[in-house]
């Protein structure tokens, strides 16, 4: 009898942890600002459109700290850092420094990214995906690396 009630304890202590693990499938706000951090986000979609092709030695990234409240990343060709805040509803981007190299292939798409990081006003966190939102909606799509 002792046994079976070690058994069904752990059995409601394993399926307890399990939930408290699980991530909110669809959240927005800073209820979900512990998702946001501790992971790189690659960029996988920019104003609707994916991201890829023979141009892209390496896809552009995001990194938040959320000890010093600064962004940092990669842009396509250059490394960027910037501040951020984070409000009930909105998440903000500063002033974006970048290095400033140049790359044939990639500058059309690195302004784009950073024009996107700029117009952001709020943020969505749905699974292992971010996408970061304008005024007219999504403007960069990210996934978990």
């Amino acid at each position: 009898m002792g046994r079976l009630i070690s058994i069904a304890v752990l059995t409601v202590v394993a399926s307890l942890a399990a939930a408290a693990c699980d991530e909110n499938p669809s959240t927005t706000g800073p209820s979900t600002t512990g998702s946001l951090f501790g992971s790189e986000w690659v960029l996988v979609e920019l104003g609707g459109q994916p991201i890829g092709g023979a141009a892209m030695n390496t896809s552009p990234t995001l990194v938040l700290d959320a000890d010093a409240t600064r962004a940092a990343g990669f842009a396509g060709c250059n490394r960027f850092t910037t501040s951020y805040t984070l409000g009930a509803a909105e998440l903000r981007f500063g002033n974006i420094a970048a290095t400033r190299m140049f790359c044939a292939d990639t500058m059309t798409l690195e302004d784009r990214y950073l024009a996107a990081l700029g117009g952001t006003r709020s943020f969505r966190v749905t699974g292992g995906r971010l996408d970061l939102l304008g005024d007219t909606g999504v403007t960069a799509r990210f996934e978990r690396r």
